[in-house]
């Protein structure tokens, strides 16, 4: 059903979608797919602006039996994040949503921009989610980027952001970390999680903030890396419970991001990272360690050649790794690699961007040739 869809939107550039505000609660915002038609909701960020003044170039609203596909109205993190009454009447409106589209013959898209991995309990959807396993990752979720605002307004017209090289490395970190190393139960269980993964198992964890303090302690300890770290000790520097600071906290973070080649970019309670995305943004490298994480168009793209990715049992080899990674380039090739990072962000990682590329997601579901692999590895000697 989706192949015919998915040529007409490729060779058109436009996407024909159809949703229904009436399945839309009171007082909830729609999901950032329809934001082209339907404005930013509340957003206080200026991150989908351009998608905002863009997105009707490549995607129309359209009736049912002209539509390409169906997009549920709000964001399916209502699905899983929210107490059991107000699920269970989100469940409802979701699931009419999805039948009403089924009996058009449309396939409906659902945003989830959540930290949980839990499943959709929706039949016949393609799923969008900021969160995902490749080793639990379900045929229908791909990965959706995590946006917040452009960096780009923190720069001049003329200042590209761009790093010159240098022999030392330097790297940055700025975020919520643990204090200090897990306590004793928490080491059980990531001893635990070791002896399953030794027998071919995984045992999923949200341990994000400690793998940071693990990883910038073995970063510090390396003579021949400048670290860049800013430590804070509750998520967003506090600034939740104390707006007053908030500005100079989001400046410090971007300054972070600003003064250092490379952006240690490690998961939090959810598994993927708002600072892999951000970083790529103003062209910096990412040092992702790969906590079995999925990212967008993965089956496009081979992100080795926009980042350097560490599998997360060999965290304390990333010194190493990182003085490898960089020896390789020079003045020219450094500089040309940060080029090549922040274009591809806006190419297929913005709003704009991502959306535009929508088609591919359904053609590639439609066709079956899902793979269920994550970022691909750099080479590891």
């Amino acid at each position: 059903m989706l192949v015919p869809i998915s040529q007409s939107a490729e060779n058109n550039r436009v996407l024909r979608l159809f949703t229904d505000v009436n399945f839309l609660p009171k007082g909830v915002g729609h999901c950032q797919l329809l934001i082209p038609f339907f404005g930013k909701n509340d957003c206080s960020h200026d991150g989908y602006d351009e998608f905002e003044r863009t997105g009707k170039q490549f995607l129309l609203l359209a009736e049912p039996h002209e539509a390409d596909c169906a997009v549920l109205p709000f964001d399916g993190s209502h699905l899983i994040n929210t107490q059991s009454d107000a699920k269970r009447d989100f469940q409802q409106l979701a699931n009419g949503f999805v039948q009403f589209a089924s009996r058009h013959g449309l396939k409906t898209i659902v945003l989830v921009n959540s930290d949980l991995n839990c499943p959709i309990a929706l039949q016949d959807v393609v799923v969008l989610r900021t969160s995902l396993n490749k080793r639990h990752r379900s045929v229908n979720e791909y990965a959706l980027p995590a946006w917040h605002e452009d960096l780009r307004c923190y720069l001049s017209e003329d200042n590209q952001s761009f790093r010159e090289f240098r022999i030392k490395p330097s790297i940055g970190f700025c975020g919520h970390v643990a204090r200090s190393r897990p306590k004793l139960t928490r080491r059980m269980r990531i001893l635990l999680q070791r002896v399953v993964r030794a027998f071919g198992g995984y045992l999923d964890h949200n341990d994000g903030v400690h793998l940071r303090r693990a990883a910038m302690d073995i970063l510090q300890r390396d003579p021949d890396i400048q670290r860049h770290f800013i430590e804070r000790y509750d998520y967003f520097g506090g600034a939740l419970k104390n707006p007053a600071i908030s500005d100079l906290v989001r400046t410090e973070y971007v300054d972070n991001l600003l003064n250092s080649d490379y952006a240690l970019c490690i998961r939090g309670y959810g598994n993927f990272s708002f600072r892999f995305f951000e970083a790529m943004s103003l062209g910096r490298i990412p040092v992702l360690l790969d906590t079995q994480c999925v990212l967008p168009y993965d089956f496009l793209h081979d992100y080795r050649d926009y980042c350097l990715k560490i599998p997360e049992e060999r965290i304390r080899e990333m010194a190493r790794f990182l003085l490898e990674f960089h020896r390789r380039f020079n003045g020219e090739t450094f500089l040309e690699l940060q080029s090549k990072i922040r274009d591809f962000w806006q190419q297929w990682l913005s709003p704009q961007g991502f959306f535009r590329h929508l088609p591919l997601i359904l053609s590639r579901h439609a066709n079956g040739t899902f793979r269920n692999e994550g970022l691909h590895s750099v080479p590891i000697e």
